[in-house]
């Protein structure tokens, strides 16, 4: 299971992004595994604690996310890796 949050998606689409290759490539792996949560495609400043949120309560091993700063300093259930930086 992937959660993904807004930059994952905004690096996906946008090929001009430092990310691209490697999250499509993530992408393409198994695109039935990823997990959009709802408040991504809000940004309503409570992203992080719904992706965060939802990664705990499906087991996540993977949260897609460029947001290092955030996602860095959280200790999450089941220790998901944060992919690309853990790649």
């Amino acid at each position: 299971m992937i959660v993904a949050d807004t930059g994952a998606i905004i690096a996906l689409i946008d090929r001009d992004d430092k990310h691209y290759a490697s999250v499509v490539a993530l992408f393409e792996s198994d695109p039935s595994a990823w997990v959009l949560p709802w408040a991504i495609f809000s940004e309503l400043g409570l992203v992080d604690s719904v992706v965060a949120a939802i990664a705990e309560r499906l087991r996540a091993t993977v949260i897609a996310t460029v947001d290092l700063r955030d996602f860095g300093a959280l200790e999450l259930v089941g220790h998901p890796k944060l992919f690309p930086r853990d790649s």
